[in-house]
């Protein structure tokens, strides 16, 4: 058919969408790039063998309770700033729609929730950095949790 030869001769012959786009042969993955692109990867291709690191340079399995625990406080902190930009939104929508005279009032309910959801995304935020750097523990001499001599 002529009018498909000419139309995969066309895209054959054609341009990258995207500047980032690369048709060259050399080196891929990494901080090579992958396959159609020039920007570094988010992957080594090598594996990690089911390990990942915490913040103190340990290597723990995926399936510690540390990241379990990392996991749950992110998506928690993402619900809490999703609420908080839906009562922005709500509020901005709310004083766009009854402003007179370019006067507007918001009220101190939304304004103390508001506040009030910050400060839990920051505690989130550092609930989520001592579980990725825990605390080295030590046991002091004495302290052992020996339960024998009951």
């Amino acid at each position: 058919d002529p009018l498909e030869d000419s139309t995969l001769k066309s895209i054959s012959t054609s341009k990258p969408a995207s500047p980032h786009i690369s048709t060259k042969k050399s080196k891929s993955g990494g901080r090579h790039g992958g396959k159609h692109t020039d920007k570094n990867v988010p992957y080594t291709r090598t594996g990690d063998s089911g390990s990942s690191v915490l913040l103190t340079g340990e290597r723990r399995s995926k399936d510690d309770d540390a990241f379990e625990a990392m996991g749950t406080v992110d998506e928690l902190c993402s619900v809490v700033g999703t609420v908080h930009a839906e009562l922005m939104h709500e509020r901005e929508a709310r004083s766009g729609s009854h402003s007179e005279k370019g006067t507007t009032t918001v009220d101190p309910v939304d304004v103390d929730l508001e506040d009030w959801l910050l400060d839990v995304m920051s505690r989130l935020f550092d609930i989520g950095s001592h579980v990725a750097k825990p605390r080295k523990q030590t046991i002091r001499k004495g302290d052992d949790d020996d339960d024998d001599d009951d």
